[in-house]
């Protein structure tokens, strides 16, 4: 419900910029798939990097992709998730997001929680915080903000990663 409501809130016009805090039950990952279907967003490329993520989270990023919403979707956990999740989740996010060669996953020492993806119409979207993708009970703070330099900057880095970690 605050995922819809936030993502209806948002107009995505070239240049927007929001900084949003959220509360203990918010969950990022809601975010994204309501942000995208409900302005009917359709991606060339995301790039997902998180410390952790649920089977929820799983779930509403399958749905992206099944309904072709996501035409790539490349997506960087921190090792201690893997190690703890490997397995359950992980094996889990392999059959519901690896298909149609549409789906990377890469394992790093990372803390970064960033979403970036750009559009069939030439949108350009970063967001980033300090929410991972699940809820965590915290106040986090996150910033939605379109612009190709920030993201051309977060896409050169997490392709390093995702090229010298990937799984698939």
């Amino acid at each position: 419900a605050y995922a819809d409501k936030l993502a209806a809130d948002i107009k995505l016009d070239g240049k927007s910029r929001y900084f949003v805090i959220i509360n203990g039950s918010f969950i990022f990952g809601d975010l994204i798939e309501a942000l995208i279907i409900k302005h009917n967003i359709k991606v060339k490329r995301m790039i997902i990097s998180t410390l952790s993520l649920s089977e929820n989270n799983v779930d509403s990023l399958a749905t992206l992709l099944n309904k072709d919403y996501v035409d790539q979707l490349d997506m960087i956990v921190s090792d201690y998730f893997y190690s703890h999740e490997r397995a359950n989740l992980i094996p889990y996010m392999y059959k519901e997001l690896d298909k149609q060669n549409k789906f990377q996953l890469a394992v790093s020492r990372t803390h970064c929680k960033i979403c970036v993806f750009e559009t069939y119409h030439n949108h350009y979207v970063t967001i980033h915080g300090s929410a991972n993708l699940r809820s965590s009970g915290n106040i986090e703070q996150i910033i939605i903000e379109e612009g190709k330099e920030i993201y051309d900057f977060n896409v050169k880095y997490q392709d390093k990663i995702i090229n010298k970690f990937r799984t698939i």
